[in-house]
């Protein structure tokens, strides 16, 4: 989800007059505290069962795409890892090579979109486990429980007026204004 900030035009012939490095931290300062306001409304309405949903919304920088952008993006936290040396990752390729994995909060995107159980699901020492060697009768569906989506959307004018307000602090911190 991606919201743009139109009708700035001040602020960004301001932004535009500064050196190009100053202008930079102004704009991650700005767009790290817009992405706060929904983050913290994200974690408002996340379902709570042990909290572990809620501690891993994280705001994650995105790499720029264009020169002069800056991006955040609101989601779950994920580890990095890396692929074993072992004979089917060296003749794939992939031994040594990192990659992305889910965090604790793997199940985050289930409870946003919702999701279809399969197979029947059993909690040992705490953890929930999945036993794919015996499918459920019927599926059972789970319903969607929102939490992401609706921060975006009850916070978007929110937001539009943080950025606004934090590019108009800078500025003034940098004697423009």
């Amino acid at each position: 989800m991606t919201v743009k900030v139109a009708g700035l035009k001040e602020l960004s012939q301001a932004l535009a007059g500064l050196e190009k490095k100053v202008s930079k931290r102004i704009s991650r300062n700005a767009a790290s505290e817009g992405a706060r306001v929904i983050r913290d409304d994200a974690k408002k309405r996340a379902p709570v069962e042990s909290g572990t949903l809620r501690k891993n919304i994280v705001i994650k920088k995105l790499k720029d795409k264009k020169p002069g952008f800056v991006q955040y993006g609101i989601g779950l936290r994920s580890t990095k890892a890396t692929y074993a040396n072992t004979k089917a990752n060296v003749r794939s390729g992939r031994a040594g090579q990192s990659y992305w994995q889910d965090g604790d909060a793997y199940y985050g995107y289930m409870q946003e979109f919702g999701y279809i159980q399969k197979y029947v699901r059993i909690q040992i020492n705490g953890r929930w486990v999945t036993l794919k060697d015996q499918p459920l009768s019927a599926p059972i569906y789970h319903q969607a429980t929102p939490y992401l989506r609706p921060a975006l959307e009850s916070q978007k004018t929110v937001v539009v007026e943080t950025v606004k307000q934090r590019i108009i602090r800078e500025l003034k911190k940098e004697g423009l204004k």
